[in-house]
């Protein structure tokens, strides 16, 4: 493997990790809050 094809495939494999984990990450997110909804609305609303 020639030291350019190696950097292609380091830089692609960095910026692919990068953005599949903030996809992964946000829908993590957004399920953790739908599944505490209740839980996280009588939080909010306790005086």
């Amino acid at each position: 493997m020639t030291p350019r094809t190696r950097t292609f495939w380091l830089l692609g494999h960095r910026w692919i990790g990068i953005v599949l984990g903030t996809i992964i990450g946000l829908t993590g997110l957004t399920g953790l809050l739908i599944v505490f909804e209740d839980e996280i609305d009588a939080m909010r609303n306790t005086p």
